[in-house]
């Protein structure tokens, strides 16, 4: 009896092992994955009276994103002898950028425009003087209702070239 009594236990224990690898693999498979593209910075135009960030959302991962909040601070530094120095400018803006994401589609126009990032600062940008930091903090979920928040720390420099920077993300505390 003691015998039976510890195999169907062992089987049990075999068989939630079993289940929870499961539903690991099937989490894992459905796997949402948010990143920004395209990413541009636009001068202002006839549509826009100041300078803005355009980008799109894409779904690099193998299940439907939902996506919840888009927020964005914008960083202007300055840029001396090529190393980056406090932030003298910083602003959070809230984006519309929500709604459902199939893998391999990207979600495109949405544009943030922030009072850091002016004509002047732009201008800075482009000569050298300053660098734009961004930080994109996607926060999204899976069709299970998993999250999954991302954050996107990334630099603009005086070439228009876009880098990532993982300095610009503040710690924990």
């Amino acid at each position: 009896m003691k015998a039976s009594i510890a195999v169907s236990d062992a089987a049990a224990k075999a068989a939630q092992k079993s289940a929870e690898v499961a539903e690991k693999s099937l989490f894992e498979a459905n796997r949402p994955f948010i990143v920004i593209s395209p990413l541009e910075l636009c001068e202002a135009n006839a549509f826009q009276a100041r300078p803005h960030i355009h980008f799109g959302l894409r779904n690099s991962g193998k299940g439907v994103a939902i996506v919840n909040k888009v927020g964005v601070t914008v960083q202007t530094t300055p840029s001396i002898g090529g190393a980056l120095t406090l932030a003298t400018n910083s602003e959070f803006v809230d984006s519309d950028g929500n709604g459902a994401i199939e893998p391999g589609q990207t979600m495109r126009g949405y544009r943030i425009a922030s009072d850091v990032l002016g004509v002047r600062e732009l201008q800075q940008i482009k000569s050298g003087e300053m660098t734009l930091g961004i930080i994109f903090q996607i926060v999204a979920n899976d069709i299970f209702h998993n999250p999954y928040n991302q954050i996107f720390p990334l630099v603009f420099d005086h070439r228009q070239r876009i880098f990532t920077r993982s300095s610009l993300v503040p710690e924990k505390k």
